[in-house]
């Protein structure tokens, strides 16, 4: 059980009750039903991330505070006794009176802005508080915290709001019924009964915080599972200048904690350059070019390497690419410095993966990927052109690993996909962020790893000065929208595109459906480079489950927060908060997902 951080606040906890249970009967009585119905409710658990059970007494302790004929008085913590030993009440209600009561002040109570406190008189603020954002709060008399930040979710805390109302409910009404039986008597006529109502915790009809079966998403049953058009969302308040700006502040902390920094950028390169090197040793023709979220602009610390291989003067289908990987994967394994090589020749394009001991990368080595490598530099330009846009594709990337919705094996959207998202939406918002770069001569690119001079002049974005590029587009956009207005912004424009829409970097104006092979069940995202709808690798189940992730990170993020600690990002991007269950948030430093340990990483091989 429960009854705070440490041995001695326990101890005077329980000490404080019991001097309360001797000041009068009832109090006893009012401590033990509200514990009976908190675990006929089964909010009692603080592991479940509910509430602990020493919440409960501190909200009957309250309660009885703050009656118009208060049965105790304010605890005062500095003398000893507390302050109840000479204290007197006039009130005589009955138990089941203070019980309905009880109810009622609770189903009334301001949780949105008011403490629970038993030291003070007065409403105490949430924002006079130096706790972390809490949906819940009750104040531990002795040791000032917050007993009640176990609460996981806005969708706990609604149902342990409503277990008030639906008891309150129950209990107010009136103790006589008459009931009409369907059986007739021996004479043929409508027998009716008086029956005296007999109030039961267990008769209370009381269901627990719905969850889908199908996508496990707190809130929603599985007939509100699919997601259509026509899916309502909700208006928010515009957000004080304060709370703004401490969503841009996490917003840009995260950009700084996570992205790879220069030195990082540099270090992966001459990596390459180096395994080139040794490369060349076997097949003296072997180009190695970095590409992926390493050198694209928005690559995290963790963030694997992605490698093309190619042979100068040589084309794709010159090569015999699975001798070549065999002989490739036997020369890595000789070399101490590589672990676990493999050969992943069944994808669509062939990879050898491996881990590089010295520097802990996992690499990924593909054969003739050379679209992905332009790809690369496409959303470099882009990462450039504007912060607010690397700041944003960061954010975003975090949020959907955060929330396990950025894994194709899992049936949702890929990272890069993510990242086409912000950049799509930063083209679109009024006025733009960013501009369109266009890209001509596909099949230039597709078989060119060094593009020829006449396409490259007519694409700005293979410009070499990104410094000059980035001046002239920055003179003509006229947005001053801070990264956290736009943030909100890009949250409720993906609320609302419905699966007609097409996402597409490459124009401005509306794209048709039908210039895709596939529709999506969610998001219709066109590859800059390909005729390729990636969004079609979402399950019409992952679909719910990421429009679901995204709605209750603008709930989130839209909400008036006075909170400022360090852990303001945690709050924000909480695993719980943003899908409204308990996972697991232990942090891979293998592969650097969230979910699982090194030992049971799927890239462990040992």
């Amino acid at each position: 059980m429960y009854l705070g951080r440490s041995e001695e606040n326990a101890c005077k906890i329980a000490c404080l009750l019991k001097e309360v249970c001797a000041l009068d009967h009832r109090i006893k009585t009012l401590l033990i039903a509200t514990r009976i119905w908190a675990e006929v409710c089964v909010i009692h658990e603080a592991e479940d991330g509910k509430l602990p059970p020493v919440a409960f007494n501190l909200l009957v302790v309250h309660f009885l505070q703050h009656l118009e004929q208060p049965i105790l008085p304010i605890i005062d913590i500095s003398v000893k006794g507390w302050g109840l030993e000479s204290y007197q009440n006039s009130n005589t209600a009955e138990v089941g009176e203070l019980w309905l009561e009880f109810l009622n002040y609770y189903r009334t109570f301001n949780w949105e802005d008011n403490v629970v406190s038993v030291v003070h008189k007065q409403p105490v603020l949430k924002t006079s508080k130096p706790w972390k954002p809490s949906w819940i709060t009750i104040e531990d008399p002795f040791s000032g915290k917050n007993v009640a930040d176990s609460v996981i979710s806005l969708d706990v805390a609604n149902f342990i709001k409503s277990c008030f109302s639906k008891f309150y409910n129950y209990f107010s009404l009136p103790p006589d019924e008459l009931a009409e039986s369907n059986v007739k008597n021996s004479e043929g006529h409508m027998k009716q009964e008086c029956k005296k109502r007999r109030y039961s915790f267990s008769s209370c009809e009381l269901q627990d915080i719905p969850m889908c079966e199908r996508c496990e998403e707190y809130g929603v049953t599985c007939e509100d599972c699919l997601i259509s058009p026509s899916k309502v969302v909700q208006e928010l308040p515009e957000l004080s200048s304060s709370s703004m700006e401490k969503v841009d502040q996490v917003l840009q902390e995260i950009c700084r904690d996570y992205v790879l920094p220069p030195k990082r950028i540099e270090a992966r390169k001459a990596f390459v350059q180096d395994l080139e090197t040794y490369v060349r040793k076997i097949y003296s023709r072997a180009r190695l070019t970095l590409f992926g979220s390493s050198v694209n602009g928005f690559g995290f610390k963790k963030s694997d390497l992605d490698i093309c291989l190619t042979f100068e003067g040589c084309k794709k289908e010159d090569i015999n690419i699975q001798r070549t990987m065999r002989v490739l994967k036997r020369h890595l394994r000789r070399n101490k410095d590589f672990e676990n090589v493999l050969i992943l020749s069944r994808a669509q394009i062939p990879i050898i993966k491996f881990n590089y001991t010295p520097g802990k990368f996992i690499c990924d080595i593909s054969f003739y990927n050379i679209l992905a490598v332009h790809n690369s530099t496409l959303l470099r330009t882009y990462s450039l052109l504007n912060e607010r846009c690397q700041i944003l594709g960061c954010a975003f990337k975090y949020l959907a690993k955060k929330a396990f919705i950025a894994d194709t094996l899992i049936k949702t959207l890929s990272s890069y996909s993510y990242i086409l998202m912000v950049i799509h939406y930063l083209q679109q918002v009024e006025p733009p962020v960013l501009p369109v770069l266009s890209i001509q001569d596909e099949e230039v690119f597709e078989e060119n790893l060094i593009i020829p001079v006449e396409t490259a002049r007519k694409h700005d974005w293979l410009c070499k000065d990104i410094q000059s590029l980035k001046n002239i587009y920055n003179k003509r956009s006229r947005n001053k929208l801070t990264a956290g207005q736009l943030w909100l912004g890009l949250l409720k424009f993906y609320l609302q595109v419905n699966s007609d829409y097409v996402i597409s970097i490459k124009q401005k104006e509306a794209v048709p459906i039908s210039s895709l092979p596939r529709s999506a069940a969610l998001y219709n995202i066109e590859d800059p480079f390909l005729v390729k709808n990636l969004g079609c690798i979402v399950s019409q189940m992952k679909a719910s489950v990421i429009w679901n992730t995204l709605n209750r990170a603008r709930l989130l993020f839209g909400k008036e927060i006075s909170y400022s600690g360090k852990d303001l990002k945690d709050y924000y991007f909480s695993s719980m908060n943003l899908t409204g269950r308990y996972v697991a948030e232990e942090l891979c430093t293998l592969c650097g997902k969230y979910g699982h340990s090194k030992a049971k990483c799927p890239h462990n091989l040992n």
